[in-house]
């Protein structure tokens, strides 16, 4: 009896070759070149997830050291790692990751998307014409350290304002910057480093004090054809980030402004100035539910003013009771490291 003859090697196989693995057999390794592409997808949906979660439970996070404070204050931000992790994942061409990922752009575009809309069709109603408006205010921090004092003087005269209220006016150069608006408007009020130039009457001049003994704020009555309206300038602290956390002395000034205008019974309020607070900040929620903001109604984009140069935050504000917001817009750049804002309001 004769032995039988090897088997032939696989068309294409030389002899003495490992068999082919097959998919699903277990024979698979998980390490090396093949198995980074499913860690990477891993990692990103992992970051998708993180960001979705954070943006929609953004009020759930804890304020230990102000965190949850200093992440709602560039909030929409968050919108550019979703962007990179999209992008990852379309490269990967991973479903898990790409359903994650999803997730936190659905989520940014439901808080964040209208704000989009506004800045490429308008905003949003149908607000009158700017030109019909009852009163035209513009809020400014001129920055202590501005190099361009006369220059910023004449570029607020210029832009059509019944009323300029500005923060952080340096005495040493008062004469300097009050030129240009004198010629433009008949009544002004400087106390401190607050400045308000009106066309319209001022009276009531008194600073807003807090525990600290520090000036938050400067509340007048305009007297208005249409009626007097109380206006506060205002202009908080720049919130610590240190041992105490994000914050600190910004948020009691804050509050106290905020009881400030919770007792004041005036029909018509109107608050501008650099709160130093971001409109998506918890610790502003109560001030903004006692007040409209006016870019919320009748603004454009996110309405950024800060730093200048590259705003990143929106730290400038026109709020009002008793007046609808008919247009809003942040100007261009000054001397000042803030954005000039300008709203046309109605009484």
């Amino acid at each position: 009896m004769t032995d039988s003859a090897p088997a032939a090697p696989a068309a294409g196989r030389p002899a003495g070759a490992e068999p082919l693995s097959t998919p699903g057999t277990g024979t698979e390794r998980a390490t090396g070149p093949s198995g980074r592409p499913a860690a990477a997808a891993w990692a990103v949906a992992a970051g998708g997830a993180g960001c979705a979660a954070l943006l929609a439970g953004h009020r759930l996070v804890p304020n230990v050291l102000g965190a949850g404070s200093l992440l709602e204050t560039f909030l929409p931000w968050l919108g550019v790692p979703v962007l990179v992790l999209a992008v990852a994942a379309a490269a990967l061409r991973s479903v898990r990751a790409g359903v994650a990922v999803l997730a936190g752009v659905v989520v940014w575009a439901v808080l964040f998307g209208p704000a989009l809309v506004s800045a490429a069709t308008g905003p949003g109603g149908a607000p009158g014409p700017a030109g019909g408006a009852d009163l035209r205010v513009l809020t400014h921090n001129l920055w202590e350290r501005n190099p361009r004092v006369a220059q910023t003087a004449r570029t607020l005269a210029a832009s059509g304002a019944d009323v300029v209220a500005v923060q952080e006016v340096r005495p040493e150069w008062l004469a300097a910057f009050a030129g240009p608006l004198d010629e433009a408007y008949p009544h002004r009020d400087v106390l401190e480093t607050y400045g308000v130039w009106s066309r319209h009457p001022i009276s009531a001049v008194r600073a807003v004090d807090t525990a600290l003994g520090a000036h938050v704020a400067v509340r007048l009555v305009l007297t208005t054809p249409k009626g007097p309206v109380t206006l506060y300038n205002v202009h908080l602290i720049a919130p610590a980030v240190g041992k105490r956390g994000f914050g600190g002395t910004r948020d009691a000034a804050l509050r106290e402004v905020t009881d400030a205008v919770a007792a004041d019974t005036a029909e018509r309020v109107l608050l501008v100035g650099d709160l130093n607070t971001a409109p998506g900040d918890r610790r502003a929620r109560r001030l903004l539910t006692l007040l409209d903001s006016a870019q919320d109604r009748a603004g454009s984009g996110f309405g950024f003013t800060w730093p200048a140069r590259l705003p990143l935050a929106r730290i400038d504000h026109v709020l009002t009771r008793g007046l609808r917001a008919e247009e809003v817009r942040v100007l261009d750049r000054t001397g000042s490291d803030h954005l000039p804002v300008l709203a046309s309001l109605r009484m």
